[in-house]
């Protein structure tokens, strides 16, 4: 049986502080390259969005923008109009035909109305009465408290003048709703109405 030399190697005290401070010089060093390339990153981002808001803030507001049927539709599906994400898509790029959008007269405008709910508060259900100005697409929904939409009553082309559909309190499912507060939207044109209801069971 061979008997195996181990060979020992030994360090002083004073190799010991020296590899420490040359790993612990690697360490540091690498930490502040670390630090010197997140900042540098950061500030080239922070240059690109305010280059960004900068090219934003110079362009002028398209008629678009100010049309009440773009703005009611970016309020029901966007949040508010011209707030931050309707901004967003407004300003990417297409070619702009806002020229051809005409702003109707508010004279005209002002007739389509929902002009009664009644009984409102309903037990089963309600007859709505509404008015349009010109004939046309005609949107009547019933939404929640909450934004959401419960039911299409109307989705057609209809003739000016006054009209009536009666909503039994169900849902798209032909559900019974619950009790509570309900809002009928009507869309005709450029013109959007809303009104309240209250379903009591």
């Amino acid at each position: 049986m061979s008997n195996s030399i181990q060979e020992k190697i030994t360090v002083t005290r004073r190799d010991f502080f020296k590899i420490s401070g040359i790993i612990s010089a690697w360490v540091v060093t690498g930490i502040k390259s670390a630090a010197h390339a997140v900042q540098t990153v950061a500030e080239k981002f922070l240059e690109r969005i305010q280059a960004a808001y900068a090219q934003d803030s110079a362009m002028a507001l398209r008629k678009s923008q100010d049309n009440p049927q773009v703005q009611s539709l970016y309020a029901n599906f966007l949040g508010e109009p011209l707030g931050e994400l309707s901004e967003a898509l407004l300003h990417t790029t297409y070619v702009d035909r806002s020229d051809a959008i005409s702003t109707p007269d508010d004279t005209q405008a002002e007739s389509t109305e929902i002009t009664s709910i009644f009984p409102n508060p309903f037990r089963t259900s309600t007859e709505i009465d509404f008015e349009i100005s010109e004939e046309g697409m005609v949107w009547l929904a019933v939404f929640n408290i909450s934004g959401q939409q419960v039911r299409s009553l109307i989705e057609q082309s209809m003739t000016a003048g006054q009209h009536q559909i009666y909503w039994d309190g169900r849902d798209r499912h032909g559900r019974t709703v619950a009790s509570g507060l309900y809002v009928a939207r009507l869309v005709s044109g450029s013109r959007t109405v809303s009104q309240k209801m209250t379903l009591v069971r």
